[in-house]
């Protein structure tokens, strides 16, 4: 767990004091959750004649301990261009590469596009995407967060269009 705050004695005698440190017991998993635990207390004589022989500090049972998930990180995802076909969605996402992960872990992650403002051929540089992340061979993805990407470019090409055989209609000389 974390570092421990101790809270103030209460129950010294008169104006006596004592400098406190507590050690949280071990959490019950590594993993990113809240946990239950127990903080132990190791007392040292302070000041205005305060003694730690003189006090028994009892253990504070079911402190509440978070280990937050890990913030990762992203290259830049890109998107293929597509060809108009009417719809606003987005080209074929490639995300990007992982890191900040935790020793050799490994995770998978999965991308989605926001649609596009318009079906229009054109250039868009506000696409949003979304990721999912899911435990890969080593790592758990409820340790993990990654935000997602937002201004990502994608590119709507024109089709292009091509005409039958042409005919030109006779004229006489003139």
């Amino acid at each position: 767990p974390g570092a421990v705050t101790v809270g103030s004695p209460v129950g010294l005698v008169g104006t006596e004091t004592l400098n406190l440190t507590g050690q949280a017991d071990d959490l019950s998993s590594a993993n990113a959750a809240t946990y239950a635990t127990t903080v132990r207390y190791t007392a040292a004589d302070g000041e205005d004649g305060g003694l730690a022989s003189n006090y028994t500090v009892t253990p504070t049972a079911g402190v509440s301990a978070t280990i937050a998930p890990k913030p990762l990180s992203i290259s830049s995802p890109t998107i293929a261009d597509k060809t108009y076909d009417t719809t606003t969605a987005a080209g074929t996402l490639i995300v990007g590469q992982l890191s900040g992960l935790v020793g050799s872990e490994t995770l998978l992650v999965s991308g989605v596009a926001s649609p596009l403002s318009s079906a229009n051929a054109g250039s868009y540089n506000d696409v949003t995407v979304t990721y999912t992340l899911a435990n890969g061979n080593t790592g758990i993805a409820a340790n993990y967060t990654l935000a997602d990407s937002a201004n990502v470019t994608a590119v709507v090409n024109p089709v292009n269009l091509t005409i039958g055989a042409p005919t030109i209609a006779r004229k006489d000389y003139d």
